[in-house]
């Protein structure tokens, strides 16, 4: 595959013009441009003030940081330092480079250490007999913890764990799309491996790399070229889970199932609902897998999950003679909603009669779409409860949506009531933009705040589990259930990727696709966070009531056998006493 790049377009400069750097001023120029675009649409921009106190708009010392830049790679790398001082794990500053070096196993964090949870097929395990389970205690002579250190800018997310996580992936792959010294590494990595026992071995692995680095581009002006194309990724991360697959009966192969066709109107409608975690983000760290991060536990009956059209998987295990229902809700994006919404509402029937409670998993969900994310909650919650509200910074877009929504509700289907409630929201909304101004609360699913059962609802003891990549609608999900008081929430505190956002790309002089958050998710009330009792989802996430990790070194090595054990102690303690 071609990397994206000016030099590749017909009639572009010659080769002396190709190695030149951009100008200390096309620099400057450039990052204005980028600060201007976030100032102007970045609706948390205020509450990063309050939380961490980083203004967007204070731009002075940064630019002086970019003129002393000396490649266009350090301006690149000092702009993904810039976005990283928000905190917030929606955004990303990705390069259109598909250049990736990787040494073939993959690392993240348990029990407070790096190890290694993952081997590819490709690894030459005869020549570096590492093991699953293994810690890696340094990299090239740089210690694991301050690889962590030094990569957490690249995979910033709303909370330190996740930050971390992310971190801990970069060691041993390094996407140019995310980080853009990431070609500048020899051809083998040293690396220190400790086994359980304490004995530690040092190994020269080889780097596996993939396609041409970015080096540079023109410092001219010239044709803009569109978006940079999804790029081919030299790992699998889906291989990471098939195992567990297999454990649980699931379809592991391509899912045909079309997306639905959108009218113009429905299309500006759906793009003010996404709330899901970036591209980069789900195929990095394997996000939005049907397949959990546990094998199955014992005595359980597959549902759904077996077929290619499966939007969830589903099933029964019994515990103290009693069934219990389980779903996994692996994504809030179907692809087809519609079929998606059919078939959970054929389980909950189905689970409403045959079990005594339900454990619903919306761990690694990287999100999707917020009203979808409502639509099924109303499935679950017995009485009417808090919807999905967004604060909003008014843009022509936001604009552009209201009156949409207003026009929409034209119809002789609708109440006038709604009619005139939705032309009162376009009008504040309007009032606010033209003053420059940010409004209050607006339900975005429905012309009200308040949401309603569905005339299907599961109104047995319910236990959702959650953990730091339970982002953004996987963050909105949570949230709303804990607000309607539904059920235990167990696991760890969920990502804080509160908002709705968009993909744009940068125009400025340099290439890249830029994400930003457009709006803030507002939560019925307050409630504690590290930063302190909050109403906001952003960087605060969801608080479980039940803290339960499944980043052990002993879930790793049996497939997460404590961490289902754990989990049915918590589904003992709801469930109702018997006659």
């Amino acid at each position: 595959m071609r990397i994206l790049r000016l030099l590749l377009l017909t009639g572009a400069l010659g080769a002396s013009a190709a190695l030149a750097q951009m100008t200390a001023d096309q620099k400057a120029a450039d990052f204005t441009s980028l600060s201007q675009f976030y100032v102007r649409h970045y609706t948390p921009a205020n509450w990063k003030i309050e939380q961490f106190g980083f203004d967007l708009a204070n731009i002075g010392p940064w630019l002086t940081r970019v003129r002393a830049t000396r490649n266009d790679l350090e301006y690149y790398d000092l702009v993904i330092e810039y976005l990283a001082s928000l905190k917030d794990g929606h955004i990303r500053y990705t390069l259109p480079s598909n250049f990736q070096a990787y040494l073939r196993f993959d690392l993240d964090i348990y029990d407070g250490k790096t190890l290694i949870e993952f081997i590819s097929p490709a690894f030459a395990r005869n020549r570096f007999p590492i093991e699953i389970g293994d810690e890696v205690v340094s990299v090239d002579g740089v210690t694991s913890e301050e690889w962590i250190r030094r990569l957490s800018k690249y995979g910033e997310g709303a909370n330190d764990s996740a930050t971390r996580r992310r971190a801990a992936d970069f060691i041993t792959f390094r996407p140019q799309s995310a980080i853009p010294w990431a070609a500048n590494i020899g051809e083998t990595a040293s690396v220190v491996v400790r086994k359980p026992s304490g004995a530690e071995a040092t190994y020269d692995i080889p780097w596996a790399k993939f396609a041409t680095p970015i080096v540079n581009l023109p410092p001219v002006s010239g044709p803009r070229l569109s978006a940079a194309a999804k790029p081919t990724l030299i790992r699998d991360r889906s291989a990471r889970y098939e195992d567990i697959a297999r454990n649980w009966g699931l379809w592991t192969g391509p899912r045909p199932t079309p997306e639905e066709p959108l009218t113009p109107s429905e299309k500006l409608i759906a793009e003010t609902q996404i709330a899901e975690a970036h591209p980069a983000d789900v195929a990095l760290i394997g996000l939005g897998q049907p397949t959990p991060l546990y094998n199955p536990p014992p005595g359980f009956r597959l549902r759904l999950g077996a077929r290619s059209t499966d939007q969830f998987v589903s099933g029964t295990f019994p515990v103290d003679g009693q069934t219990i229902g389980w779903i996994r809700i692996f994504t809030f994006s179907p692809s087809n909603s519609a079929l998606a919404l059919s078939q959970f509402r054929q389980e909950i029937t189905e689970l409403q009669q045959s079990t005594s409670a339900l454990v619903i998993d919306v761990m690694h969900n990287p999100g999707g779409s917020a009203c979808y994310a409502l639509e099924l909650l109303r499935f679950l919650v017995p009485q009417p409860f808090w919807g999905v509200g967004y604060w909003i910074k008014p843009t022509q877009t936001w604009k552009t949506y209201f009156e949409a929504r207003a026009l929409n509700a034209a119809g002789p289907n609708v109440a006038q009531w709604e009619r005139e409630v939705l032309q009162q929201y376009y009008n504040v909304v309007s009032a606010a933009y033209e003053k420059g101004e940010e409004t209050g609360v607006f339900p975005i699913c429905s012309s009200s705040l308040t949401a309603f059962p569905q005339d299907v609802v599961y109104t047995k003891p319910v236990i959702l589990l959650t953990n730091e990549f339970s982002v953004s609608a996987g963050d909105i999900f949570p949230a709303l259930f804990q607000d309607a008081n539904r059920g235990k929430i167990a696991g760890i505190r969920t990502g804080g990727l509160g908002g709705n956002v968009n993909d744009y790309f940068h125009t400025g002089v340099i290439e890249a696709n830029l994400r930003i958050t457009r709006s803030l998710f507002v939560r019925e009330r307050a409630y504690a966070s590290p930063t302190g009792p909050t109403s906001l989802i952003e960087n605060a996430g969801v608080q479980p009531d039940v803290p339960l990790s499944i980043m052990t070194r002993e879930n790793l090595v049996t497939g997460g056998q404590p961490f289902v054990n754990a989990m049915i102690d918590e589904v003992r303690r709801i469930l109702p006493a018997r006659p």
